[in-house]
């Protein structure tokens, strides 16, 4: 069954037998994840966490490429079903706004695959804002748009660093928004942004103004880093219910 493929393929399709009933994760995106990434979560149980070294012992050349990431992304975030609900259920939204008008012309009814950074942009207003109108899993289905669109557009880096934490110098996510986000984001989504993260560090900041010289972006980086490397435990406990 094995026989068209080369010794490396048979040791991915052999860990794939082994281990593919472990978590809720394809195996296309955990060898996508620890392709880009290079390394797997160290709070992934022990079973896993060998799998990975496995695995990435047979993917050693780290993603780089928009391809690359764009495939991770579609194989994470799915364009269909599209989300039920636009607007957060729990606000208060007046269509006639200009803001909502725009939120609705240049998201709504289409898939996230169709949205542009142009699309984010010409929404304007901080982007915590158009997180706050739109309901959690909706604004979760629109995020890959934006994290791919950083790829192309680098310019915009900490607008899509800003989407992804909560706002606040503890960056603790409060209230019931945040509070169904984390409920709704899978582990495999949750990897797909903390790989997005190591890889805009690796790509986008290659500083030359000395290791004591810190970016705004840098910064907003290693917050993400750690909100969702808090998050992860959590996730993997909510998956094994």
């Amino acid at each position: 069954m094995l026989s068209h493929l080369g010794d490396g393929e048979k040791r991915i399709a052999e860990r794939k037998k082994q281990l593919t009933a472990v978590v809720d994760m394809s195996f296309e995106q955990r060898q996508l994840y620890c392709k880009l990434v290079g390394q797997a979560p160290p709070e992934l149980p022990g079973l896993l966490a060998a799998f990975w070294q496995g695995l990435m012992a047979d993917c050693s050349n780290p993603m780089s490429t928009r391809e690359d990431f764009s495939n991770l992304l579609h194989a994470t975030f799915s364009a269909q079903p599209m989300p039920a609900r636009f607007f957060w259920k729990e606000g208060v939204h007046d269509t006639s706004d200009e803001f909502c008008r725009d939120l609705l012309e240049r998201l709504w009814r289409r898939e996230w695959t169709e949205i542009k950074m142009s699309d984010w942009v010409w929404i304007g207003s901080a982007i915590s804002m158009s997180r706050a109108h739109l309901e959690p899993a909706t604004f979760l289905y629109y995020l890959p748009s934006l994290l791919l669109g950083v790829i192309e557009e680098p310019e915009y880096l900490e607008l899509a660093l800003e989407a992804i934490i909560p706002l606040g110098r503890d960056r603790r996510p409060k209230g019931r928004w945040w509070g169904e986000l984390l409920e709704t984001i899978s582990l495999d989504q949750c990897a797909a942004l903390r790989a997005f993260l190591v890889h805009v560090r690796s790509a986008f900041l290659r500083s030359d103004q000395g290791p004591f010289w810190i970016t705004a972006a840098e910064a907003l980086i290693s917050e993400a880093e750690t909100f969702w490397d808090t998050r992860i435990p959590s996730l993997t406990t909510r998956i094994k219910r």
